[in-house]
């Protein structure tokens, strides 16, 4: 769960053992928001910058300190924040990179542990917005406005090649 102390919206997120119902050790400082579980040793979380914009993804592994926590992402451009969560099945973190006109996307594949990597989905390109959510198998489901779909459109792209020149349409 995580706690904000001060009012400002930036989180400490703590961990409790079922089993017991009390509190472990684990403390992790200064997040934007809560945190996705990986399994039952790692988590993911994003920090804020000195502007409280979200841009940085990190993980960490349960019993260790903070310090040693690996950053996945660092998001330089100001005008973008990072945010995540899991997909419907729960099979993959997302990870996204956004504006206000312009996303980018990354999946972490759950299924292979909390070590997997990182896998972008679609660089970003001015104003191509898109989204991602896996339903099952190995297709992701993407729904854009590519190709100006002002109402957007439903595309799918296989898990292991997510790409836009991969990018099936399944409802125009």
């Amino acid at each position: 769960y995580s706690v904000d102390f001060t009012g400002n919206e930036t989180y400490t997120v703590k961990v409790r053992d079922i089993a017991t119902g009390k509190d472990t050790d684990t403390a992790i400082e200064g997040v934007a928001g809560g945190a996705q579980w990986a399994d039952g040793t790692t988590l993911f979380y994003v920090t804020e910058d000195e502007a409280k914009r979200p841009y940085k993804l990190w993980r960490h592994r349960i019993g260790q300190p903070q310090s040693e926590d690996v950053c996945l992402l660092t998001e330089e451009n100001d005008m973008f924040n990072v945010h995540l969560g899991k997909t419907l099945t729960g099979r993959l973190l997302v990870v996204g990179a956004g504006s206000t006109e312009t996303d980018e996307w990354y999946t972490v594949d759950l299924a292979k542990g909390g070590d997997a990597p990182l896998q972008l989905v679609q660089a970003r390109q001015m104003g191509l917005q898109y989204n991602v959510d896996h339903l099952g198998g190995d297709t992701l489901f993407i729904v854009t406005n590519k190709d100006d779909a002002i109402n957007r459109r439903l595309m799918t792209a296989d898990l292991a090649a997510p790409g836009m020149e991969h990018w099936k349409e399944a409802i125009p």
